[in-house]
């Protein structure tokens, strides 16, 4: 049996108890009200030259299209579509044949309309500025590193399994440089000049990837999503790519 001040003390811890329950339990209420009828989803969009990355973006509408808009609107950028369907644009990034926008849900690549998509919580959506037209969701970007004969320049691209010469051909593109190739039967496409920056009898054009000199072909050779792609103009075939 219990005494009375055990009877009082049980009694202090039950009503504590009651509260606290009730005081969660509300907590839990407002925290799920404040999300109700709301998706949450990430947002990766690879332009030419820049990427945005928005975690936990919450939407009333969940349709891929209003995700987009949504980062838009937090970013202040605009996504400007035709009729909804076709994506023309990006934070200034616009269609120009051959170049367009894709997208695709958690690593694939949708065939439907942005408006037509819908999405639920914890989906991935990505989109790319890209002109292959079978390419799929980039799930990070290539940094393109050029060494020339007195100057360097870098650039972020969204791409994923590219060849190396094409990425340099996207850094070119959204760096405003130009490219020189050459075809020889047998080897394929080298490079002879970047930016100006000609090769001749004792200086030449060599690249790598993640540090390491190419041993094939810049046409040849793929690079991924995390890869740092370095060109850098030498005299020494046994070169390694230099640092920054």
């Amino acid at each position: 049996m219990l005494d009375k001040s055990q009877k009082m003390l049980l009694a202090i811890i039950v009503a504590a108890s009651i509260a606290l329950a009730t005081v969660m339990g509300g907590l839990w209420y407002y925290d799920n009200s404040k999300n109700a009828g709301k998706t949450e989803v990430d947002v990766r969009i690879f332009g030419n030259g820049w990427n945005i990355t928005a975690n936990d973006v919450v939407v009333d509408n969940a349709t891929a299209l209003v995700a987009v808009r949504q980062v838009g609107a937090d970013r202040n950028f605009s996504v400007l579509t035709s009729n909804g369907t076709k994506i023309l644009s990006i934070n200034g990034t616009a269609y120009k044949w051959p170049y367009h926008w894709k997208y695709g849900v958690n690593g694939l690549t949708s065939n439907l309309s942005v408006s037509q998509q819908t999405i639920k919580d914890d989906d991935v959506l990505t989109f790319w500025y890209t002109d292959n037209a079978t390419s799929t969701p980039p799930s990070g970007t290539i940094t393109v590193k050029l060494f020339g004969n007195g100057w360097n320049m870098t650039a972020s691209i969204g791409v994923e399994n590219v060849t190396a010469l094409k990425a340099l051909m996207i850094a070119g593109d959204y760096k405003h440089f130009s490219i020189v190739t050459a075809h020889y039967v047998g080897m394929g496409d080298l490079v002879t000049a970047i930016n100006g920056t000609v090769g001749t009898a004792n200086h030449f054009w060599l690249f790598g990837v993640n540090g390491v000199s190419s041993s094939t072909g810049a046409d040849a050779t793929f690079v991924h999503a995390g890869d740092t792609l370095t060109f850098w103009f030498t005299s020494d075939f046994a070169s390694q790519p230099p640092g920054d």
